[in-house]
């Protein structure tokens, strides 16, 4: 989460303690970037969160460019499932 080389949201499987990953930031980019605000939706089936530093510029409010103005991720679960749970259930698809 914080500043690390793979940025991202995290779970532990509390029985078994294994760690994994619900999304991670692989582009260099990201690097020491910061995950933040991660929040759910009242039914759990809508996930946020935020890295702080990430891509392209944009415009901050004098007028100039900003290279570190962050981005809004948002998941959502089309299956009816919630992310609440003691696993997520998802499967991987190597790429």
């Amino acid at each position: 989460e914080d500043g690390d080389r793979t940025v991202g949201v995290y779970a532990i499987h509390k029985t078994t303690g294994k760690q994994y990953a619900i999304f991670e930031a692989y582009d260099l980019k990201y690097r020491h970037d910061e995950t933040t605000g991660l929040a759910f939706s009242l039914d759990g089936r809508n996930m946020c969160a935020a890295f702080q530093d990430c891509g392209p510029a944009c415009t901050d409010s004098e007028g100039g460019v900003d290279y570190n103005c962050g981005c809004l991720l948002e998941f959502r679960r089309e299956n009816g499932r919630s992310f609440n749970g003691s696993t997520l259930a998802v499967k991987f698809h190597s790429s």
